[in-house]
């Protein structure tokens, strides 16, 4: 299964921190997620939507972003208006194991999580304590039950199918 990982940030490159990030989300997933992609994108509302259209055939979409009120005014709806659906409950997820780790002050801070055609799509705040928690209590375990295992339950099935076609 195929990864992409964007950061929006303040300008077109990342900075150490940001890689170390991205390194940190890479060897979490692997090897059940290989990542494809990563893009840095400057926090504007036409990169964002640009460079989340522009992911090809991944299967999950992760964002590192500054979701803090200050930027909810575009960063966070430009997210989510590149969604075809929102998984409400996720985010409250996400939003909760952040009050319990990190204390009330992280509330202030906003996740996204939502479907883009088959891709899942994750916004997360640019912290990596919050990276660390989100990615080890809720997004990867949802990946693994909601995503991972369905397509490993359903592949010996196609398998299975194309074996009895090939012996027609």
């Amino acid at each position: 299964m195929q990864l992409g990982v964007m950061v929006i940030t303040e300008n077109d490159f990342g900075s150490i921190e940001e890689m170390k990030m991205i390194e940190w989300i890479e060897q979490e997933f692997f090897p059940l997620f290989k990542l494809k992609e990563r893009r840095f994108c400057r926090d504007d509302v036409y990169d964002i939507t640009n460079d989340i259209q522009g992911f090809a055939q991944v299967d999950v979409i992760i964002i590192i972003a500054d979701l803090s009120l200050k930027k909810l005014e575009h960063t966070v709806q430009t997210i989510r208006s590149c969604l075809h659906s929102r998984i409400q409950p996720l985010e409250e997820a996400m939003k909760f194991a952040l009050l319990m780790k990190s204390g009330p002050l992280s509330a202030l801070n906003t996740t996204v999580a939502g479907l883009r055609d088959q891709t899942h799509v994750f916004a997360i705040p640019k912290n990596f304590v919050e990276i660390q928690t989100l990615i080890s209590t809720i997004v990867k375990p949802y990946l693994l039950n909601h995503v991972f295992f369905d397509k490993i339950r359903l592949r010996p099935l196609e398998m299975l199918k194309e074996y009895l076609e090939s012996e027609k």
